[in-house]
């Protein structure tokens, strides 16, 4: 696949990598990712550059993943991550660990009622946790 930048036609992974170089912040490289499907992942795996050499290394802490510039590629279903229009795939790349905050209530609140089945000799309890999601950076 290619991809027209200005006049001229690249591949994908060079503006890929483009992009990762250049818009993407330098923090969110530490712990950043990329996500894609399927189709994306065979695209990006079948990619050689001008010397015959694939793109995708292997990661050196687990062998059987890939990388890309240094992150980290994880792959999903194309029946989970669909394909956009005219067979196009997704990639998604960037920090997602601190795209999202999970805030929880720390710990769990016990309501116990003796009145509420006092006809059937029964005491009822319930357990109420509290956790909400909230996202951190719309960017």
């Amino acid at each position: 696949m290619t991809e027209v930048l200005g006049s001229a036609t690249v591949p994908v992974w060079d503006a890929l990598k483009k992009s990762i170089n250049v818009d993407l912040d330098p923090a969110a490289k530490d712990s950043g990712v990329i996500v894609t499907n399927q189709t994306g992942f065979q695209i990006l795996d079948g990619a050689k550059d001008d010397n015959g050499r694939p793109i995708l290394t292997p990661n050196p802490t687990d062998g059987t993943r890939k990388t890309f510039c240094g992150l980290t590629i994880h792959v999903f279903s194309n029946a989970q991550l669909a394909n956009n229009v005219d067979g196009t795939a997704p990639i998604l790349y960037g920090d997602i660990k601190n795209a999202a905050y999970f805030m929880d209530m720390l710990g769990y609140q016990f309501a116990a009622s003796a009145q509420d089945g006092f006809d059937k000799n029964q005491t009822h309890m319930r357990v109420i946790e509290g956790f909400d999601v909230i996202q951190a950076d719309t960017a």
